[in-house]
C-alpha cells in the first residue's frame, strides 16, 4: 500500500487569520469594548459581564439603563472618556437595533423622556 503524503501548510487565509484573532480575544473585555459590531459584521456577539442589578432573564431594563448610563457618562466625563464605552458595549449587544434607532431619533428631536 502506498503512503499518502499531504503537503504542509502553515499559513491561513486572511479571513481565517481575522477569525482566529477574534477567537483569541473573545475573553478580553477591553478588546470587545473597542470593537463596533455595526462596522464588523463578523462579530455577532461580544460578551458582557454579569451585572447583579439585573439577575432576571428579562434584560429590557438593563438595555435602557445602559443606554441612559452611556449618555450620562459622556455628559459628565466628556466625549473622549474611554470607560463610557463600556455602557455602549452593553446596550449595543443586548438591545434590539430598532430600540437603539428609536432612542437615538428621540434624543436628536429632544423628546427622549429619561433625563440624561
Amino acid at each position: 500500500m502506498a503512503e499518502v503524503i499531504y503537503p504542509k501548510t502553515n499559513s491561513l487565509s486572511p479571513e481565517k487569520e481575522q477569525l482566529k484573532e477574534i477567537q483569541e480575544h473573545s475573553l478580553d473585555l477591553m478588546w470587545h469594548i473597542k470593537c463596533d459590531k455595526r462596522k464588523d459584521p463578523r462579530i455577532f456577539w461580544k460578551p458582557v459581564n454579569y451585572d447583579p442589578r439585573y439577575p432576571n432573564t428579562d434584560i429590557t431594563r438593563w438595555c435602557l439603563d445602559s443606554f441612559i448610563d452611556h449618555y450620562r457618562c459622556r455628559k459628565l466625563r466628556g466625549e473622549d472618556y474611554e470607560p463610557c464605552n463600556y455602557f455602549k458595549n452593553v446596550y449595543m449587544n443586548i438591545c434590539p437595533d430598532h430600540f437603539i434607532e428609536r432612542w437615538e431619533n428621540e434624543r436628536a428631536k429632544g423628546s427622549f423622556l429619561p433625563n440624561v
